[in-house]
C-alpha cells in the first residue's frame, strides 16, 4: 500500500513540475488549434511571397505572440512552434470582442523557395504534427487540410498576381486633362509596355478596376482616373518611373499618379501638384 501511495505520489509531483516547466502559450495552442489564414502578396521589403499567419483557434484573457521556424527539405515543408512570448493581457475591445483576444504569429515563406508541384505542408507542434498537401501552380495555391483538431483553414486556394506588371492608375480632374493621362499611357507603349488581361481571379492586390487596361472611373464632384494593366517585358520599373516622373513634371503636375510593379511593390505615386514619390526594393 505504501508503495503504491509512493508511486501515485511521485507521479503527480512529476506531472506537475512538467505542466510548469511549459510554454502556457504553446500549451494553450496545443488545446484550442490554430486557424490558418493565408495569401501570396509582394512587398519592398521581401520581394513576392506566401504569408502564412496562424492563430488561435479560441480566445482567452493573455495574449502570446507565437514564433515559429520553417525549413524545406525537397517537398517537404515543416513549420514549427518554437516558443510563445506573452503579450500581457488581453486590450480590451468593446462588443462580444470584451477582454479576449487570438494570440498570433506568421511565416513568411519567398516565392523562389518553392518550385511548380505538391508539398507536404507539416504544421508540428511539441511533437503533434499535421501534414496537409500545399499544391503550387502558375496561376493557383491551394492546400488541402485532413481531418483534425489542431489545424483548420477557411482559405483552400490564393491566387498570385502575375509577375512582370505594371498596375494602378492615372487620374485627373475634370474632362480636358484626359488627354495628358492618355498621352502618358502613350509613353509606357513606346518603352515597349503592352497592355494585358488577367485571369478573372480574387487577386487581393489588384480590384475589379485595376485588373483590367483603360478602365474610367468617375468620383465626385470632378475627378477621374484610368487603370493601368501593363506588362513591363523587358523593361525594368526605374525606366518606366523616371519616363513618368518627367513626364509629369513636364506637364506642370496635372496628373495623380499611382503605379506599382507586382514584381517587388515598386512604386510612384502622388500629385496632383506634388512631388512624385518613388519607392523601390531595398
Amino acid at each position: 500500500m505504501k508503495s503504491t501511495l509512493s508511486f501515485l505520489l511521485i507521479v503527480f509531483v512529476s506531472v506537475t513540475i512538467s505542466c510548469k516547466d511549459r510554454d502556457p502559450g504553446i500549451y494553450f495552442i496545443d488545446q484550442t488549434g490554430l486557424d490558418l489564414y493565408w495569401h501570396h502578396t509582394f512587398g519592398l521589403d521581401k520581394g513576392r511571397y506566401i504569408l502564412f499567419g496562424f492563430s488561435s483557434a479560441e480566445t482567452q484573457s493573455d495574449e502570446f505572440e507565437l514564433k515559429f521556424d520553417y525549413t524545406i527539405k525537397g517537398r517537404e515543408i515543416l513549420i514549427k512552434l518554437r516558443e510563445t512570448v506573452s503579450k500581457g493581457k488581453c486590450p480590451e475591445f468593446p462588443g462580444s470582442w470584451g477582454k479576449e483576444c487570438t494570440s498570433n504569429g506568421t511565416v513568411f515563406i519567398p516565392e523562389n523557395a518553392l518550385s511548380q508541384g505538391q508539398y507536404k505542408f507539416i504544421l508540428e507542434i511539441e511533437g503533434r504534427k499535421v501534414t496537409s498537401t500545399l499544391t503550387i501552380d502558375p496561376e493557383k495555391y491551394t492546400i488541402q487540410i485532413p481531418q483534425n483538431d489542431l489545424l483548420s483553414s477557411r482559405i483552400s486556394a490564393v491566387y498570385p498576381v502575375p509577375k512582370n506588371l505594371l498596375f494602378g492608375s492615372i487620374g485627373f480632374v475634370g474632362g480636358t486633362d484626359e488627354n495628358l493621362a492618355r498621352t502618358l499611357i502613350s509613353e509606357l507603349e513606346k518603352l515597349g509596355l503592352t497592355p494585358v488581361t488577367v485571369p478573372d481571379y480574387p487577386y487581393p492586390d489588384l480590384d475589379a478596376v485595376h485588373s483590367k487596361h483603360l478602365e474610367k472611373e468617375f468620383r465626385e464632384p470632378n475627378n477621374y482616373s484610368i487603370s493601368i494593366l501593363m506588362n513591363l517585358n523587358a523593361t525594368d520599373a526605374k525606366t518606366v518611373f523616371e519616363k513618368v516622373a518627367a513626364y509629369y513634371e513636364a506637364t506642370d503636375k496635372k496628373l495623380r499618379i499611382g503605379l506599382y510593379c507586382s514584381n517587388n511593390m515598386e512604386q510612384i505615386n502622388g500629385g496632383p501638384g506634388d512631388q512624385l514619390t518613388e519607392f523601390y526594393k531595398k
